[in-house]
């Protein structure tokens, strides 16, 4: 059984593709396609879109794709990476782009081959993590989803069949 926590603040550089290890876990960046921006000061800084595969010592495998949009490199992702659990978005926030809808989540999620998905990003919807548990039900139906409450814990058991990380499983 693993437990992630981001109790401790680590800041490294990490560009994408590459993996490096924090603490005993190993993170690996991937690219996203969204608007990567946040206010500073006066103006606004901005910086490449990533998503990130988070392996745990006891080998969970998880994708945190942030508020990406669906596009065809999360099929060669799941393909390559085989995360156990998604954390996929469904919606947006309120006032703020939506970048993926829940039919769009339900695809990513079959592509990824995940065996647990986790809908985050829909404030602006509180439906559509239901929405996204109903169509994952009729075009995934592999796909287990849980739908979080605010502050809810998520406990995961590995797939022992999956090594974790990358393919290769190498850090660079």
């Amino acid at each position: 059984m693993s437990r992630f926590s981001t109790a401790t603040k680590i800041v490294s550089l990490l560009d994408r593709h590459l993996q490096i290890p924090v603490q005993d876990t190993m993170i690996r960046s991937l690219k996203a396609d969204h608007l990567s921006f946040m206010k500073f000061g006066d103006g606004f800084i901005s910086s490449i879109a990533m998503s990130f595969l988070i392996t745990t010592p006891g080998g969970v495998s998880i994708y945190a794709m942030g508020d990406s949009a669906i596009f065809m490199d999360l099929q060669l992702f799941g393909q390559l990476y085989r995360p156990q659990v998604g954390l996929i978005p469904v919606g947006g926030f309120p006032g703020y782009f939506t970048e993926m809808s829940p039919r769009e989540a339900a695809l990513v999620a079959d592509w990824l081959g995940v065996g647990l998905a986790v809908p985050i990003h829909y404030v602006d919807n509180p439906e559509n993590g239901e929405i996204f548990r109903q169509i994952c039900r009729q075009t995934a139906p592999q796909v287990k989803v849980q739908i979080l409450e605010p502050g809810q814990d998520l406990v995961l058991e590995p797939r022992p069949e999956i090594e974790p990380g990358c393919p290769d499983n190498e850090s660079e």
